[in-house]
């Protein structure tokens, strides 16, 4: 199970932002992308990541982007 969700930062709200389908192999890629570039290569654009632990034993990622946008990433890998 891999999702992803797009929010945008409008005011002082998240505004969700319409995604197509995709499947697990593209979020997961995505998912790498991002970790890669703030861990590895030092990204100035990603602010910060932080993961979560789910109670249905999935994990929560969360990239905070420098230009107002999140994405929320929910997978089963650890």
């Amino acid at each position: 199970m891999c999702k992803r969700y797009i929010d945008r930062k409008v005011g002082s709200r998240w505004e969700n932002v319409p995604i197509p389908n995709e499947s697990e192999v593209e979020v997961l890629h995505a998912l790498a992308a991002d970790l890669a570039a703030k861990y590895i290569g030092k990204a100035p654009y990603i602010r910060r990541i932080c993961r979560r632990n789910n109670y249905d034993g999935t994990q929560t990622y969360t990239a905070y982007y420098d230009n107002g946008v999140r994405i929320t990433y929910i997978t089963d890998i650890y």
